[in-house]
């Protein structure tokens, strides 16, 4: 049979025009398929897109303080600028995105998307109101919608299995690196420039990097690590086909019970994990009487490090215990989750802003560790052809649960607590890990879903 790629018919008799990247991606290499320097190259490069995205969406909670005196917001409406706001949009274009990507280009396509969301991070800092700051929040989701499932597709294809969970958190530690740039270099571009500027800059990087991936990066070559390779699914012949494909697509991952109790976890688990993101800084400048410079330093630098360590240190050990059985991802994720609870807790309740630096990094570090565990397993039970589905739609249930409830969840509970401001984001942190520990109790049966011989 025939190969197609970007809508094109292939002659099996003639060297496919991405075969030398097969060779060189190293499928089933002799030294146990640990990639080429090819490969590590451009997971550098989607490391560096990530870490911009990742920027872009994080910054404004350092900037939130400003944000609310200038524009006069209540919390709630901070909650939903930086949460409901960007979940709405990214959710609605996050599965036609990743169509996409399993049937066309997916180099040019995350280049578009990484322009896209770039140019409306600069337009965040024209904002002259709630109206306005939400709509550029809804360009930027836009425009990240189509990042994870292109850039997760594409690791898929240059690294094997027994790699990935690895890979993925290497991937992944691109997130606390986001959050040292934007919280280290914005709060002290914020000082120096104000809230407006400092998004303006924020746009620079990812326009530059738009051009790097486009004149670096070659399409990899579908299902490199599966045996036979795999073809891009067939394009629609109509917009109506186009959603019967991808209503297809979503009932063939739903059929495996643990994708869907993963997707629940997801779901579950993002609620305090996206509010940690978006209220931590919050939290100490008024829990500590710091200002936005020493938060951004303190923050920035303990989560780049320890979580990404912990992040990294966990991709490993799945990898590992994956050998034994291909439930441990979920068993360490399931574990990982009470941890983050316990940590969350103690930070919380520090007493200075150094442990509260270092307890929350652990517990952020804990809390996303579990994504790059959960994405390994699915990742290995779906095909190659539908794989920036299959993880789009994981993608699509966090963020919808996470930036679209957690931040503007604990904002209202905020608001209704009693006590000081500092007080009253304490209470209300401390009660949103009710969803963590319901989190952990998935995936716990999930992983005893993965464990049997059939799933």
């Amino acid at each position: 049979m025939s190969r197609q790629e970007d809508g094109a018919r292939i002659d099996p008799s003639k060297p496919h025009p991405y075969d030398y990247m097969h060779n060189k991606y190293g499928e089933c290499m002799p030294n146990g398929g640990k990639g080429t320097a090819k490969a590590h190259a451009t997971l550098a490069i989607l490391f560096c897109i990530s870490l911009v995205s990742y920027l872009d969406r994080q910054l404004i909670a350092l900037l939130a303080p400003d944000i609310q005196r200038d524009l006069r917001l209540e919390d709630w409406q901070i909650g939903f600028v930086s949460g409901t706001s960007f979940a709405l949009l990214y959710v609605f274009m996050s599965v036609p995105l990743a169509y996409l990507a399993d049937r066309r280009n997916r180099v040019r396509l995350l280049a578009a998307c990484l322009t896209a969301w770039s140019v409306m991070t600069g337009l965040c800092g024209a904002a002259q109101g709630f109206g306005q700051l939400s709509l550029a929040r809804v360009g930027v989701a836009v425009g990240e919608a189509g990042g994870y499932p292109a850039s997760l597709s594409m690791i898929g294809d240059l690294y094997p299995a027994e790699r990935r969970a690895t890979v993925t958190a290497i991937y992944f530690a691109a997130v606390p690196a986001g959050t040292l740039f934007s919280l280290y270099l914005g709060g002290m571009l914020v000082e120096a420039v104000g809230w407006r500027l400092t998004f303006t800059a924020a746009a620079a990087p990812g326009l530059v990097l738009a051009l790097v991936l486009l004149a670096l990066v070659r399409e990899p070559l579908r299902g490199a690590m599966e045996p036979g390779g795999a073809a891009p699914a067939p394009m629609a012949r109509s917009a109506a086909h186009a959603f019967a494909m991808i209503g297809q697509t979503l009932r063939t991952l739903l059929r495996d019970p643990v994708y869907r109790w993963i997707a629940v976890a997801s779901a579950l688990g993002s609620v305090e994990l996206f509010a940690i993101v978006v209220w931590s800084p919050s939290y100490a400048i008024r829990a500590f009487a710091l200002d936005k410079a020493e938060v951004g330093r303190g923050l920035g630098l303990a989560t780049a490090f320890i979580s990404a360590a912990v992040m990294i240190a966990g991709g490993a050990l799945a990898d590992r215990l994956t050998a034994r059985t291909p439930a441990a991802p979920l068993v360490l994720a399931a574990v990982a989750q009470v941890l983050c609870i316990a940590l969350l807790i103690a930070a919380l309740n520090a007493t200075n802003f150094t442990q509260f630096c270092i307890l929350s990094a652990l517990a952020y570090g804990a809390s996303t560790s579990v994504g790059p565990m959960t994405i390994a397993v699915t990742q290995s039970r779906i095909t190659p052809s539908i794989r920036a589905t299959g993880a789009s739609a994981l993608v699509m249930i966090s963020t919808l649960a996470g930036y679209g409830l957690g931040p503007a969840l604990i904002g209202a509970m905020s608001d209704l607590a009693q006590g000081d401001p500092a007080t009253r984001l304490r209470t209300a942190l401390t009660g949103g890990l009710a969803f963590t520990a319901v989190a952990a109790v998935v995936l716990a049966h999930a992983a005893r879903r993965c464990a049997r011989p059939h799933g």
